[in-house]
């Protein structure tokens, strides 16, 4: 009977379906748990994605790095500490730390230590507004400036060594005071011995290295530099110093680069430049008068000298200094006196052979005075008064040779004689005579 069937029974209806929301729910929550299963994998892979993100780090095309495991620099398989440009794996800090310093980044550093104090109305003033009236007394304490070597009269005029020594002039000690600018170019050459000698603060998050490093660096270049400026401008006086800047400036740079080396800074300067050069404001009329004064003196030192060197070229040549110099000398030697002396030309070698014609000429006129001589003994020695009556007329005729008018005047052989000379019959007699004073005057 339909009735006796155990589905159709009231009493097995609620168990069977509480036994079919039961399924239900299990389902539910395996498939919920299923669910949550799968979004906590992708959960841990993104946090493991990003974990990795984190640990990746670029470094740019003008920075090297450095990386640090446990606070300690680490050596590359090949040696090197430097971390070539391009995207690196880093540990998350504390295990690594990576430093990136910019080495191709050209930085400038201006140095105004030695330039005088300026208001704000002073470093407003432009060329519609004169500048204020500088103080009559320059303040060392709030003043910057460096000492330069003062000028002297052997400098001024141009003489070093003897001819310094000769004038007796002292004055030498004295100094200059001037102002000046400078700009220094640099850039990091070597980053492991920057990184380890060089003081930069650790940067915060977000905080550029840059800014740090130079916060870092910069101090110890500027003391770099006033100490080389002040070591090369002692030597140089104002003129120089204005005449030979690039000299100036390429002495400082060798002088800083030598002292960054020493403390092995691992930084390279690029240049030094003066980009402004002044003596004191107080005395700027007194030195505009003494610069006047010196390029004149100069200029005709200058025009001196080559007037002096022209005479002396035409004098002896080319050998006219090293024979003055030998001729001063009283060491030197003969054989090189000789051989300058042949070397010379100019007015010297014309005078030297005039003298060395002139010599030849008396030699030889002493010879044939000798020869005929020795040839007139033997007719000497038998008819001697005959022989010095010749003579004597030979000698005469010689006087005589180069005389326009001759009066010859026999003695008288008793009694007294009378003669009559007539005066300038020949005009033309008194014109020579007059032209051959001329010619031996001149």
């Amino acid at each position: 009977m339909a009735a006796d069937h155990p589905d159709n029974h009231p009493d097995h209806e609620p168990e069977a379906l509480d036994i079919a929301q039961m399924d239900s729910a299990s389902r539910s929550l395996a498939e919920a748990l299923r669910i949550s299963f799968i979004v906590l994998k992708f959960v841990m892979i993104g946090i493991i994605i990003a974990f990795l993100a984190t640990c990746l780090q670029t470094i740019g095309p003008q920075e090297q790095g450095i990386l640090l495991r446990f606070g300690q620099v680490k050596v590359g398989p090949d040696g090197q500490v430097a971390i070539k440009p391009g995207l690196k794996f880093v540990w998350p800090y504390p295990i690594e730390e990576l430093v990136k310093i910019p080495v191709s980044t050209k930085t400038n550093l201006a140095i105004n230590s030695f330039w005088y104090f300026q208001t704000p109305e002073e470093l407003l003033a432009d060329k519609t507004r004169p500048a204020p009236r500088p103080p009559a007394k320059l303040d060392p304490l709030v003043e910057g400036y460096c000492l330069a070597r003062g000028e002297d009269v052997g400098n001024l005029l141009g003489l070093t060594g003897r001819q310094f020594r000769r004038l007796l002039v002292t004055g030498g000690d004295d100094y200059s005071i001037v102002h000046s600018k400078w700009q220094v170019t640099y850039e990091i050459s070597d980053i492991k011995a920057f990184f380890k000698n060089i003081p930069v603060q650790t940067p915060k998050p977000g905080e550029p290295y840059y800014q740090l490093m130079k916060k870092g660096v910069n101090p110890i270049i500027q003391s770099c530099v006033e100490e080389a400026v002040i070591k090369t401008m002692v030597k140089y006086n104002i003129d120089e110093v204005i005449a030979a800047t690039d000299r100036v400036a390429s002495q400082v740079k060798e002088l800083v680069q030598e002292k960054l080396d020493t403390l092995e800074s691992g930084v390279r300067v690029l240049s030094v430049t003066l980009t402004a050069f002044t003596w004191p404001r107080q005395v700027d009329e007194a030195f505009q008068t003494f610069i006047t004064a010196s390029q004149q003196a100069r200029t005709q030192v200058s025009q001196a000298q080559a007037e002096a060197q022209t005479t002396m070229n035409e004098a002896a040549g080319p050998v006219a200094a090293q024979l003055t110099a030998a001729l001063e000398d009283p060491n030197t030697d003969p054989n090189t006196l000789e051989s300058l002396w042949a070397q010379v030309s100019g007015e010297c070698q014309r005078i030297l052979a005039e003298a060395r014609a002139y010599r030849t000429s008396v030699v030889e006129s002493a010879r044939s005075t000798a020869e005929y001589f020795l040839s007139l003994l033997p007719e000497y020695r038998n008819r001697p008064m005959l022989v010095v009556q010749v003579l004597y007329l030979d000698a005469i005729g010689q006087v005589l040779a180069g005389i326009d008018e001759k009066f010859v005047l026999q003695p008288a052989t008793g009694g007294s004689r009378e003669v009559r000379i007539l005066l300038n019959r020949d005009p033309t007699i008194r014109a020579r005579q007059a032209e051959g004073l001329q010619k031996s005057g001149q």
